[in-house]
């Protein structure tokens, strides 16, 4: 949370275990996390959320906030939002989520609206720089914003001792 403080003086106090909750419902469901967390950082703008969504909404991903106004979803802690997120996640891999958090999730994985989309990769396992095509596909910079994050988190702060 040091690095995310570093981008974001004014970090408000309910974030302070933001990161914790990546990495143990990241662990728990098996999903690379510490990236999950470098696109919260990107779609947030590092917690300062100057576009659709708020920082009341407990939403970190852009599920359902498709730009123009419209917030997506609300979760009603920042535990829940995390859990959406990753969930959120999952589906686009391929993983089936038993009752997902965000409704859209739970429609996007019903509908069956990415399966298409994966059939593209011939069976091999999607990676992330996959994801954000479809994520945000209006954006070219997408994959490369959050690989600068975590180029600067491995710069910044992977380097000294624990």
């Amino acid at each position: 949370m040091a690095f995310v403080r570093d981008r974001n003086p004014r970090l408000a106090r309910k974030y302070a275990d933001l990161s914790v909750h990546y990495m143990r419902i990241g662990d728990e469901l098996g999903v690379r996390w510490d990236y999950a967390f470098y696109q919260m950082l990107v779609e947030t703008g590092s917690l300062t959320y100057k576009g659709d969504v708020s920082s009341r909404q407990n939403h970190f991903a852009g599920i359902g906030a498709p730009g123009g106004g419209a917030p997506g979803e609300s979760f009603p802690t920042v535990a829940e939002g995390v859990r959406a997120h990753i969930q959120h996640l999952m589906i686009y891999a391929g993983i089936r989520v038993e009752s997902p958090v965000a409704e859209r999730t739970s429609k996007v994985q019903a509908w069956g609206i990415l399966d298409k989309w994966r059939r593209r990769f011939g069976g091999r396992a999607v990676r992330f720089s996959d994801m954000t095509t479809k994520w945000s596909p209006g954006d070219r910079g997408y994959a490369r914003d959050i690989k600068s994050v975590a180029d600067r988190f491995m710069q910044t702060r992977c380097r000294g001792e624990d």
